[in-house]
């Protein structure tokens, strides 16, 4: 399965999960509240999670009910989400700048565990979000052109990945996670050997 958010501007915020086997919607939800900018599905396909300005939302695809929820600050706006491979964490990244940028680990219920990370940037916030399939590393992609593999557990950085000459817009962990793909505003793809450092 599949999922998106569509944020069209004056609308409210409509979530999509699609079986990519049909091609069938399996779940379509008004958010009414506010238009949604991220989504992440849980690997078993089970739940979605929502992030819209101010609010996260976790929901039952089955059901299409909200089963958890939580508020940040109004002024907040989430630009990355990603879920671990077995569903107990959430990361989320919020921040226009470097100086306010920050990424931050919760339950699988929305409480908050914690800050994790302050992000280092060089300039602007971060674009994206992965999780390794061990679950012990978290890639983030942001708008300085750089990708940083961090340490979920000590929040130590890892590693710093240069390559990309305009904002980086996606990431992700091949299933070894062995290799990292990255997608970028400069129309071009990248793979890196993260091997040594996951």
């Amino acid at each position: 399965m599949i999922s998106f958010g569509s944020p069209s501007p004056g609308l409210h915020g409509i979530l999509y999960v699609w079986d990519v086997g049909s091609w069938e919607v399996e779940m379509r939800i008004e958010t009414r509240r506010s238009r949604c900018w991220q989504v992440a599905l849980t690997r078993d396909g089970k739940y979605l999670y929502s992030a819209a300005k101010g609010a996260l939302r976790k929901w039952g695809v089955v059901t299409t009910d909200v089963v958890a929820s939580a508020t940040v600050a109004k002024s907040v706006v989430i630009h990355a989400i990603a879920v671990t491979p077995n569903g107990e964490s959430v990361y989320t990244a919020a921040g226009h700048t470097a100086k306010d940028c920050e990424i931050r680990c919760w339950t699988s219920d929305l409480q908050l565990r914690g800050a994790i990370m302050g992000t280092a940037l060089d300039e602007g916030g971060v674009s994206c979000l992965a999780v390794s399939p061990d679950g012990q590393t978290l890639a983030s992609g942001a708008t300085d052109k750089s990708i940083r593999l961090w340490d979920v557990n000590s929040h130590e950085q890892k590693a710093v990945l240069r390559g990309h000459t305009k904002p980086v817009s996606s990431v992700d962990f091949s299933p070894d996670g062995n290799v990292l793909v990255s997608g970028s505003w400069d129309s071009r793809v990248k793979t890196w050997d993260v091997s040594s450092v996951c």
